[in-house]
């Protein structure tokens, strides 16, 4: 796996005999590869490298022909990153692709491409449920939808095209595969049961679709999830914490049923999405009825496992803070008072809590940290 990460001019067989394409700079980097920008005749791609083996039975080799055979069953869709071929040379595959030069969905939200404009959001939407619908006749499941694997032709969001095949399968039925943000609630079932692939692309992207619009609802629709139970108690929560419209409330509500056999096909779901005017209420600000703007909200974070659990801090130890990289405790418990170093993960805090005043409820203040680290870990990467 350490050789996937120092390929930049590494020269591979291109798409005729008489080309080859030299890799040029690194762009992205996952669990199963790395995504490099590349240069041949007149031409540039993206180059996605995977560990490869000749061997038909190593688990590399069926990995690597499975992505190629998912991939290739719907490169032709516009909506979905062209594939072109696979050469594999030195234990490594270098699957050459489309350069989408936009970057990706979760960049273009974080710079507010999507902020008070329906139509854009409308538009991106629609393309990636058709990029789905396609998918799905031809009898291929992505298994991962989430911004990061979703590119953009252009830097304004706009020209959505799917990426990403390596955990995609064609079989009906998958278990626990994916991003746990992104996972529907029977895949955390406690019987281990299999579940429906398409319905597990459904409800990612309706999770896609309500970070479009500004909100990060929970870490994992399971039970152990505080956000999710009470999204599961309250009809309006969606309208408190992300500020949507009572249509389109309803709209993802049906969406993100708990019974998968109620969420509405994709058809439906391009049909009722295309119907909506408006998704977010203007001048959105969270609140519950009963408190002003300035009342610290008393918020219930769920136990987390020991993995997620670091030493205790002692009060006004900076150098323990900024080791690791959360907020030096504070007393009372007032989270976001004093914003992590990191830019990115200050920048997401804010957007989770809409720059209000938080109290929180806890036993050790680093368990309040880390659980709110663990809610927004996506931009700490």
């Amino acid at each position: 796996m350490s050789a996937l990460y120092d390929l930049a001019n590494t020269v591979i067989p291109g798409l005729t005999a008489d080309e080859n394409i030299r890799l040029v700079k690194r762009i992205g980097a996952g669990g199963f590869g790395t995504v490099y920008t590349a240069w041949g005749h007149e031409s540039d791609f993206a180059v996605k490298c995977t560990p490869a083996s000749d061997d038909p039975k190593s688990l590399e080799y069926r990995l690597m022909q499975k992505e190629i055979t998912a991939h290739r069953k719907v490169s032709s869709h516009p909506n979905v990153v062209s594939y072109y071929t696979t050469h594999v040379q030195g234990g490594v595959a270098f699957h050459i692709m489309n350069h989408v030069r936009g970057g990706n969905l979760f960049n273009a939200i974080r710079r507010g491409a999507f902020d008070n404009n329906a139509q854009h959001v409308k538009n991106g939407m629609l393309s990636l449920l058709g990029a789905l619908q396609y998918a799905h006749q031809r009898g291929v499941y992505h298994c991962d939808i989430k911004p990061e694997n979703i590119l953009c032709c252009r830097e304004d969001g706009t020209g959505f095209r799917l990426a990403d095949f390596g955990v995609s399968t064609e079989s009906r039925t998958t278990r626990f595969v994916g991003t746990d943000a992104y996972i529907p609630p029977e895949g955390f079932s406690w019987r281990n049961k299999a579940y429906s692939s398409a319905a597990s692309d459904k409800w990612a992207a309706t999770i896609v679709l309500i970070n479009m619009l500004g909100g990060d609802p929970w870490a994992q629709a399971d039970f152990r999830d505080s956000f999710y139970m009470e999204f599961r108690r309250d009809e309006k929560y969606l309208i408190r914490t992300c500020g949507v419209t009572a249509k389109a409330n309803a709209f993802l509500r049906r969406c993100l049923a708990e019974d998968p056999a109620a969420r509405p096909s994709i058809e439906e779901m391009m049909e009722e999405l295309a119907s909506i005017d408006k998704f977010t209420v203007d001048g959105f600000w969270p609140e519950r009825p009963d408190e002003s703007p300035t009342t610290p909200r008393e918020v219930s974070l769920p136990p987390l496992p020991p993995s997620f659990l670091l030493p205790e801090l002692d009060d006004g130890d900076d150098s323990a803070a900024e080791s690791t990289g959360l907020p030096t405790p504070l007393s009372p418990l007032v989270a976001l008072v004093k914003a992590p170093k990191s830019p990115s993960l200050r920048h997401v805090l804010r957007r989770a809590f809409k720059s209000r005043p938080v109290r929180v409820v806890a036993q050790k203040p680093v368990v309040v940290a880390c659980a709110v680290v663990r809610r927004v870990r996506r931009a700490s990467l």
